[in-house]
């Protein structure tokens, strides 16, 4: 999606959050095609979409890692507050419709953003935010689906791999700036 202009890199306001979720409610719909359009696809997919336009929020967040900074608290706090709004109504969206799965990863998600809010400025803590957006649900569906850890573990040493050759660094991986590392 980077090729093609129209689509927004991050989302900064109201217009490219809805734009995301629309994208991405179009292709959810594309998903269902082979079982057939049902209105129940759609109501218990809600959560699921919701929590999906989290992680596109919280990886919106710009992070600048030559300079060790993020944005300040007062640029990131409607941002933040958004992002825990929409994981908390995943949480309980999942919770009404019967989905112990996106009930259980929102709500083991939620202390991410959380921390990232009220506690002080650091890098360190978008870092966790964005790793974990990724990292629960796919753990989430390696324990419903074993199969799943034959994809997942391959693509992330591939990925591994292929950053440190091609660009130098390792990425993706679950480290974060320490605080005696990092100026926050």
């Amino acid at each position: 999606m980077i090729r093609f202009p129209v689509f927004p890199q991050s989302v900064t306001n109201v217009k490219t959050g809805l734009f995301s979720l629309i994208i991405g409610f179009i292709l959810f719909t594309l998903g269902t095609i082979p079982g057939g359009f049902d209105y129940l696809v759609f109501v218990n997919g809600l959560p699921y979409l919701i929590y999906f336009l989290v992680g596109h929020m919280t990886w919106s967040i710009p992070i600048n890692k030559e300079k060790k900074s993020v944005p300040s608290k007062g640029e990131m706090a409607p941002m933040l507050g958004s992002i825990i709004g929409l994981t908390l109504l995943a949480s309980v969206a999942g919770f009404l419709h019967d989905d112990p799965m996106i009930a259980t990863i929102a709500a083991v998600y939620s202390p991410f953003p959380i921390v990232a809010l009220t506690f002080p400025v650091a890098m360190r803590h978008i870092q966790r935010a964005r790793m974990h957006v990724i990292f629960i649900p796919a753990m989430f569906m390696a324990v419903r689906f074993p199969w799943f850890l034959f994809m997942i573990v391959p693509l992330f040493w591939l990925l591994r791999h292929y950053h440190y050759f091609v660009h130098g660094e390792v990425k993706p991986c679950f480290k974060v700036d320490p605080p005696h590392e990092a100026k926050d």
